[in-house]
């Protein structure tokens, strides 16, 4: 579906159980929107070298501060953005929300997040840092979040996803579990048989090589995002082995069938494949229980009105 034919969101508070997926493209980028990155934020937008990179990065956390603003009832420039590698604590890796104040009256407001539950278990990372190649930490155990073992339910804070590729930029907000977004453009300029056997397992490989010649590339994304989304639900990212890392074939549901060291995550994690703006293929992944709707809005209206105060 084009993304002019996705409604505006609503406002008022994000709702329990459904995840809203916000959509722009690139052309949505507007240089007021700068004022809505942090100082950190700002620096990384100025050493961006690439312009389609930097409108890229700025939609993400524009977007993601106009959404979660109305959500909490904050204006967006004060939404607090947190990144901290879980390797080596540098300022990079998964966005999270930082400690908000609710609003009054707002009894869904959260405080500060809990830990993510697929960030919990181990007590000293395998790997360096796969953003920087900082040595990981001899840090004790962390200890478990409420709720106390892989996949248990969280507390009711906004958990979000940013996705990006080619002209498109996502973000998916949900309240009560983590959420994974990745989308990608179907270029036919990808040399799959050059990344598909660093990517899938030598199931998938076979599933891949028995498509059709035209369906090779399509089948090969809906692998690829199905385990993007999957990370980064659960908050691994690269330190995962997508080789490892076990899904349904593209005709099938979506699901992950195996994920080593990670049985009861694999089980929670909910999978739904998605088409976008005719140009991208991206998939949704939810830890915990499965969500009871997923709702696309274009972004580009709000980000206007938010760019147009300035």
């Amino acid at each position: 579906m084009p993304l002019h034919d996705f409604p505006e969101p609503p406002a008022g508070p994000l709702p329990d159980g459904v995840v809203r997926v916000w959509w722009a493209g690139t052309d949505d980028a507007d240089e007021r929107l700068c004022g809505l990155l942090d100082p950190v934020e700002r620096a990384r937008h100025r050493e961006t070298a690439a312009p389609a990179d930097r409108r890229r990065f700025l939609l993400g956390c524009a977007i993601t501060r106009v959404a979660l603003g109305g959500y909490l009832g904050l204006p967006p420039e004060e939404v607090p953005l947190v990144r901290r590698c879980p390797v080596c604590g540098g300022p990079h890796g998964k966005v999270r929300l930082g400690p908000v104040t609710p609003p009054p009256g707002d009894h869904h407001a959260p405080g500060r997040p809990a830990p993510a539950p697929g960030e919990l278990p181990a007590a000293r990372p395998a790997a360096p840092c796969p953003d920087t190649g900082a040595p990981a930490p001899d840090a004790h155990a962390v200890a478990p979040a409420p709720g106390g073992h892989e996949g248990a339910p969280v507390p009711a804070v906004p958990r979000f996803s940013v996705t990006h590729s080619g002209g498109l930029v996502g973000v998916a907000f949900h309240r009560g579990g983590e959420v994974g977004l990745d989308a990608e453009a179907v270029d036919p300029g990808l040399d799959v048989s050059a990344i598909a056997p660093g990517v899938l397992t030598a199931g998938e490989l076979a599933e891949l090589d028995r498509l059709p010649a035209d369906g090779r590339l399509r089948g090969f994304l809906r692998y690829w995002c199905r385990k993007e989304a999957a990370v980064k639900a659960v908050g691994t990212g690269l330190r995962t082995r997508f080789r490892d890392l076990g899904v349904t074939p593209p005709g099938a549901p979506p699901a992950v069938t195996a994920w080593p060291g990670r049985p009861g995550t694999a089980r929670a994690l909910h999978l739904t494949d998605l088409d976008v703006a005719g140009s991208h293929l991206a998939c949704l992944a939810v830890l915990g229980r499965a969500p009871a709707a997923i709702v696309h809005h274009r972004a580009g209206p709000a980000l206007r009105r938010w760019a147009a105060t300035r």
